[in-house]
């Protein structure tokens, strides 16, 4: 049995005469795209011959991960276990699948589907509480129904979950094998600004004021504050991953490489002295102020700002390192020994 595929679907800057650093360029932001994971087989045997009306969950496809208000085709199996077929048109004998719990809830409209009423978006279901209909007229005993239906993403980022139960309209609920369908939404790549984007060179100690931008769909969540090497960010918007294994193999781990170089010295006035900070609160403005400061000698950095969609307090990448989750970058900051010889890491 195939496995139907799923088409989506400062405060005070003391800057330092030296040789001037090259012109900042405009850092590439790669436009949020969808992607759908792999899709979930079947399982190796079944039961059948159940009396009466049953039904077992028998694969699906991938779930997606989506920009805000694009749409994906799901499709779900079920196999006919029991011993009467499901017949489109006879009142007590059309299989569907329904809205289950524990989210949205049994026979509750969901915000990634539904026909328009009770606040649901119209993605063309046959109700706001029926995802799909059983799509042959028959599907008797033995056979394998897949149950297609249109999920929307909403516009504010996160992790949405639609839990499916089969039924037959008017008779009885099938079996709950605990189907559900994810949708992860992403905010779009311009989500997140920060400026200033120029490079500039400054002494070791001094500090810059950065401020990130949020725009209103993430409002009300929070932005995670790290470091990135500026030699090795690109104008092209991809990141260094370059991690290696126990022999010295490139290995890279779909993160980027983040920077302990400098620190964030302030957070929206409050100190930090760290060089990642997790889950800053967003203010209703979107704005949040940020001022860095280093004492490692020629440490090259740009502050970044991202969306944790996984909270797992990494900026996560594609295959081709550009970011999957919204990110913003500031301009490089080389901090450098002062001209007046004074290191600061130096002994005595």
């Amino acid at each position: 049995m195939r496995t139907a595929a799923c088409a989506l679907a400062v405060s005070s800057i003391f800057a330092v005469p030296t040789t001037p650093l090259a012109p900042a360029s405009s850092v590439a932001q790669a436009a949020c795209s969808a992607a759908v994971g792999p899709g979930i087989p079947a399982p190796t045997s079944v039961v059948s011959g159940i009396e009466g009306f049953h039904a077992t969950w028998y694969g699906q496809s991938g779930y997606p991960t989506l920009c805000p208000g694009e749409r994906s085709t799901a499709v779900v199996a079920f196999y006919n276990s029991g011993t009467r077929g499901w017949t489109v048109g006879r009142p007590g004998e059309t299989a569907f699948l329904g809205t289950w719990n524990p989210a949205p809830g049994q026979d509750r409209p969901s915000v990634i589907g539904g026909d328009g009423t009770h606040g649901s978006p119209d993605t063309g279901w046959p109700s706001y509480d029926r995802p799909a209909a059983q799509p042959a007229p028959y599907v008797g005993p033995g056979q394998v129904a897949w149950f297609k239906f249109t999920v929307q993403a909403p516009q504010t980022p996160g992790t949405y979950r639609l839990a499916l139960r089969p039924l037959v309209e008017g008779a009885v609920w099938m079996e709950d094998f605990g189907v559900f369908w994810q949708v992860t939404v992403i905010p779009d790549a311009g989500a997140i600004g920060m400026t200033p984007a120029a490079t500039v060179a400054l002494s070791q100690g001094a500090t810059r004021v950065y401020a990130a931008q949020v725009s209103a769909p993430i409002l009300g969540g929070c932005v995670d504050l790290a470091f990135v090497d500026a030699a090795t960010h690109p104008a092209d918007g991809t990141f260094r991953d370059a991690e290696t294994d126990p022999a010295g193999h490139a290995l890279g781990d779909r993160r980027a490489d983040l920077s302990h170089a400098a620190v964030f010295n302030t957070v929206n006035g409050a100190g930090a002295n760290t060089s990642f900070v997790p889950c800053v609160p967003i203010p209703s403005s979107g704005r949040v102020e940020i001022t860095i400061t280093s004492l490692a000698k020629n440490a090259y950095v740009r502050p970044i700002a991202f969306y944790d969609l996984d909270g797992n307090g990494a900026l996560d990448l594609d295959a081709t390192r550009r970011p999957i989750e919204a990110v913003g970058v500031g301009g490089a900051t080389r901090f450098v020994v002062p001209l007046n010889g004074f290191d600061p890491d130096s002994e005595g």
